[in-house]
């Protein structure tokens, strides 16, 4: 009976919970772009944000990222509007990227002399609807 019991245990399938999202950081790979030295960072598997030091402007540091993006798989999407700056004489910019059914948002903006935050949000698209066979 112990023999036919360890037997069935052993074929049962085990259940495993599925693994978390990794977090965007992480799976986006900010962290070892060349270029950009990252001084502080959070988020979570949706959202990113990272404060990088360096003599260059919003618009450098958003074309380096832009650049990693393309090289990780991510295709531009220029169909995203740039949202107005939070404050005059703050310099932003928008980049906006698409992987699948995902799409990646990128805020630049400057925050001090040499450093610039860069929030990346990530939003899930989900399937595309299915279009009815015709008669």
């Amino acid at each position: 009976m112990r023999l036919i019991v360890g037997l069935l245990l052993l074929l049962t399938p085990v259940f495993a919970a599925p693994p978390e999202a990794p977090a965007l950081g992480a799976r986006l790979g900010i962290d070892g772009v060349p270029g950009l030295v990252v001084l502080s960072s959070s988020g979570d598997d949706a959202e990113a944000t990272y404060t990088v030091g360096s003599p260059q402007n919003v618009q450098t540091a958003a074309n380096v990222v832009e650049a990693h993006l393309l090289g990780q798989g991510w295709a531009g999407h220029p169909n995203i509007a740039e949202p107005p700056a939070p404050k005059p004489g703050v310099t932003q910019q928008l980049r906006s990227f698409v992987q699948g059914s995902e799409l990646l948002t990128l805020v630049a903006t400057q925050v001090a002399r040499e450093a610039v935050t860069l929030q990346f949000t990530l939003v899930a698209l989900g399937a595309p609807p299915q279009v009815a066979a015709a008669p």
